[in-house]
């Protein structure tokens, strides 16, 4: 996750990072204060929930295939789940509320 150079600088010489410096390497997404914590991640829980199940299901089989597929099988995979994807019926319902949302953002 944060590459062989700084994987090797940390695991010799075991050097201890605090949480901000672990979000500047993309090792935390985020930090919180602790009364905060719950309802942080029950929103984002949420928002993962409110997408169609099929879509995520489908994005997680990818995260797990890339890190062992050479890039043209992978980005032939991910073709193949968009096809997928796009047969489903919630497609054009989550498209449509996709762009309703970037539309609304624009006019703010």
């Amino acid at each position: 996750m944060v590459g062989w150079q700084r994987a090797a600088e940390l695991s010799f010489t075991a050097r201890v990072i605090d949480a901000d410096e672990a979000v500047r390497m993309d090792v935390l997404l985020e930090v919180t204060e602790p009364d905060e914590l719950m309802g942080r991640c029950l929103a984002l829980a949420e928002t993962i929930a409110a997408k169609p199940s099929h879509s995520i299901r489908l994005t997680k089989r990818l995260f797990r295939h890339a890190r062992n597929m050479d890039l043209p099988e992978f980005l032939d995979l991910t073709a193949a789940y968009q096809a997928i994807a796009h047969a489903e019926p919630q497609h054009r319902t989550a498209v449509s509320a996709y762009l309703n949302a970037l539309d609304n953002r624009s006019d703010e």
